[in-house]
């Protein structure tokens, strides 16, 4: 009997150091399976044998806080609790009240907190989490951009809308400034937790100091200082009117909202009287498909830089066979000019527009749809600069964010925040918010899509209030052209 009990002696002490290893593992599969009774006792045995044998402080607490975990997940609060404390006490003891190594689990403890509904306690354990990421990681940090979202929610349901605003500017600056992010999900939670304060919480309105230059920012001074009942921005009147023309609701849900560019739906069966269109956003929004994509006004047989060359021995052709005043002639410069305004090459579009609604003039009535689509155009690309398809600045040198920020979804909430700010005066946070919101439909949508143009225009009533005038028309001048680009796309697949 003593020599077995010798030998078992021996064998335990000549067990593997991380014998609690095992446990631990097969705790962290049950867990992944969802299987928390058997993860509760595997993470148990795993505490119990840490404990048992040579052990770092830091395996000491993976043990502790998994348990601790695994018991808040089953309600069990007292012991997790009890857990979280014990390891908190561990590390401060082994580097500090001040070290980073503290960080994740005050999170957790704060998120804990939390959860019981105790906000104020929730920010102390938050803000201690700020001051360690500050000193240690950097005022740039993730780190930090996690506790100041985390205490501006805590402050939020405090009723502290002051405070939490402050937070979760500061985290979304941080976020947007970051070269990569490990998922999309840390700037889609923050901003709906920042549109959430702002639906709320109006806050004292600024008194603006710049002069509105149009007439229809006077119409807007009514609306700083609100956020309920506010007019629909440019961005939301296209998009609203997309899906409404399309019937396809699912266009922005889960599984469309990845990296991929925006394809819109097709409208073209929808009756288009461009006259009755009251801004850019929702003549846009009633575009046929081949709006969005300039590159298609050659499409088919016609390459680029064969297309203007095909249309020119078609007018002639047209010319001599049919005479000038024909209506194919018409049709044949109405589609020369549509190359041109997609190249942007305005001067050379004009006079064939002008020729041929001379020509539908002289043969339809003043009212046929045609010519009110080729006058609208000239209204549009009149006195627009030729700029051969050169990029715009506001979009190839738009704000750099983040690739996992460059998304649809990500992008209507930096508009909706945008405007929102504007609604209430903020104009420093409305242009921060716009300049993202830019970059970020940019990426996601392409450069010449509808909520470029919608999301410049809402931009540019900011830039405006903010006394830069000559940015403003830059940017009106870009949105223009945009339509522009997406109308000479409708008219090639005009025919009479």
């Amino acid at each position: 009997m003593a020599c077995c009990l010798a030998v078992l002696q021996l064998a335990a002490t000549a067990a593997p150091s991380d014998y609690w290893h095992t446990f631990y593992d097969q705790g962290q599969k049950q867990l992944l399976s969802k299987s928390y009774t058997g993860a509760e006792v595997s993470f148990r045995q795993a505490l119990r044998e840490v404990k048992r044998s040579a052990h770092t402080n830091d395996e000491l607490v993976l043990c502790m806080v998994s348990l601790a975990d695994i018991l808040q997940l089953e309600n069990v609060k007292e012991e997790s609790w009890s857990l979280y404390r014990k390891a908190l006490k561990v590390l401060e003891r082994t580097y500090g009240k001040d070290s980073a190594k503290l960080f994740p689990l005050l999170i957790t403890m704060g998120s804990v907190t939390e959860i019981e509904g105790e906000y104020k306690n929730a920010a102390v354990f938050y803000a201690r989490a700020a001051v360690i990421a500050e000193a240690k990681t950097g005022a740039g940090s993730l780190e930090l951009a996690t506790a100041l979202h985390k205490s501006g929610h805590a402050e939020f349901h405090q009723g502290l809308a002051k405070d939490a605003e402050d937070h979760y500017r500061k985290a979304l600056t941080i976020l947007m400034a970051q070269n990569t992010l490990p998922s999309r999900e840390p700037v889609l939670e923050l901003l709906s937790d920042y549109l959430d304060l702002m639906h709320k919480y109006t806050g004292p309105s600024k008194i603006l100091t710049s002069k509105f230059e149009q007439e229809l920012l006077k119409d807007e001074v009514q609306l700083l200082g609100r956020t309920r009942a506010v007019p629909q921005s440019a961005w939301q009147q296209a998009m609203q009117n997309r899906l409404t023309a399309s019937g396809d609701v699912q266009m922005v849900s889960a599984g469309s909202l990845n990296l991929e560019r925006i394809v819109p739906p097709d409208n073209s069966s929808r009756a288009s009287n461009f006259e009755t269109f009251a801004t850019a956003a929702q003549l846009l929004a009633a575009l046929s498909p081949s709006a969005a994509s300039p590159e298609k006004v050659e499409a088919g047989s016609l390459q680029r830089g064969q297309g203007i060359d095909y249309y020119e021995r078609m007018v002639a052709i047209d010319t001599k066979t049919l005479g000038p005043n024909h209506p194919s002639v018409a049709r044949d410069l109405k589609g020369l000019a549509a190359i041109y305004v997609s190249q942007h090459r305005y001067a050379e579009a004009r006079p064939l527009l002008e020729r041929a609604v001379s020509i539908y003039q002289s043969v339809y009535s003043a009212d046929d749809l045609s010519i009110k689509h080729l006058k609208i155009l000239l209204r549009l690309i009149n006195d627009e600069p030729d700029t051969r398809g050169g990029a715009s600045p506001f979009v190839a040198d738009a704000a750099k964010i983040p690739l996992q920020a460059q998304t649809f979804e990500v992008a209507q909430r930096l508009n909706e925040l945008a405007f929102m700010s504007y609604c209430q005066g903020k104009l420093d946070d409305a242009r921060a918010a716009y300049a993202w919101a830019l970059a970020s439909t940019d990426d996601a949508t392409g450069s010449k899509s509808v909520f470029v143009a919608a999301c410049l225009q809402d931009y540019l009533q900011v830039m405006r209030s903010s006394g830069k005038a000559e940015e403003a028309d830059k940017m009106q001048a870009l949105a223009k052209s945009i339509l522009a680009d997406a109308l000479s796309a409708q008219l090639l697949n005009t025919y009479k």
